[in-house]
């Protein structure tokens, strides 16, 4: 675990706007007793799992690669409110969109980049795949940053980083 989280009006100079401040979904306690033997023999989804980047990045590659999985990763079909984040959640049936609503940077996908699905997960882990471009992305760490700030802008700038490897 990196830092504390920072205090409310912290946060808010940072962000601008109440709705904008990222909520606590999973506390501290809850993400780090997925970080035991027994919690990763119970395998739970979602959460507390073992994997490299590269394998992740190479999940994700297959389903950019499956016909089947087409209208799976790319048709939206939940633009609800999300009750945690406060904006539009661009559900799949499978992952979220980045969608071009002025919302993807909060998504934590790359700009200019729509059709990218993935996940974000806890302390700014990063997946996700570029139809367009084909290319899939994971990037994975062992730290648990208490600062959202913190974590979204070096979430913004490996995610620029690694879509500037694939030419327009």
């Amino acid at each position: 675990m990196h830092g504390a989280r920072p205090s409310d009006e912290v946060l808010l100079a940072e962000y601008g706007s109440p709705h904008l401040v990222p909520a606590v979904s999973v506390g501290v306690e809850a993400l780090l007793s997925l970080n035991n033997k027994l919690a990763h023999a119970a395998g739970i989804p979602g959460g507390g799992g073992i994997a490299r980047a590269s394998d992740i990045a190479a999940l994700y590659q297959s389903w950019l690669r499956d016909p089947a999985m087409t209208d799976a990763i790319g048709n939206i079909r939940n633009n609800l409110l999300n009750e945690t984040s406060k904006y539009a959640a661009h559900r799949t049936l499978m992952f979220e969109v980045a969608g071009n609503d002025n919302d993807e940077a909060l998504r934590w996908f790359p700009a200019q980049r729509p059709r990218v699905f993935g996940h974000h997960g806890a302390g700014g882990q990063l997946c996700w795949a570029d139809p367009d471009s084909g290319l899939s992305f994971s990037f994975l760490h062992d730290t648990l940053d208490q600062n959202p700030a913190q974590e979204i802008k070096r979430s913004r700038e490996i995610n620029e980083l690694a879509a500037a490897c694939v030419r327009p």
